[in-house]
């Protein structure tokens, strides 16, 4: 379903859009509640999601990418994740791209230490903030 729970059949189906139920929402950490809130409104891009200095892929997004950048399958292998340094960033834009690629990138916006100034006496699962910073279709 898209994000407002249409279905494909549906005359006004959104597929740039996904539907996250809220019970499956419920159970992911806060990083990747971050990744959901992105990808559920871009669903037709590849999210390339910076996790300290790589770039990380999930789902069918690392599965795209596994064929297409000859990229190694992280260790776990109950969620499909791929990933890269953040120095070959240009170069997997420019491939992915010149493949017909609609890509977004998601930075973070702050370290570790700001996170956790920002909520000192918080022990939650506190991710830094992350935001997109660009966009290629």
């Amino acid at each position: 379903m898209d994000a407002k729970r249409r279905r494909p059949q549906d005359k006004d189906y959104d597929c740039t859009t996904v539907y996250i139920p809220p019970f499956e929402y419920q159970k992911l950490t806060a990083t990747m509640k971050q990744y959901w809130d992105i990808k559920a409104q871009m669903y037709d891009k590849i999210c390339l999601f910076k996790l300290g200095k790589f770039y990380e892929i999930f789902f069918n997004d690392a599965i795209i990418c596994h064929k297409l950048l000859d990229l190694a399958w992280m260790h776990e292998v109950k969620r499909l994740h791929v990933g890269f340094p953040e120095k070959l960033l240009d170069d997997y834009i420019d491939k992915l791209v010149g493949l017909g690629h609609k890509l977004v990138v998601v930075e973070q916006t702050e370290t570790c230490k700001m996170a956790a100034e920002r909520a000192p006496n918080k022990r939650i699962d506190m991710p830094v903030n992350r935001e997109i910073s660009a966009c290629y279709s």
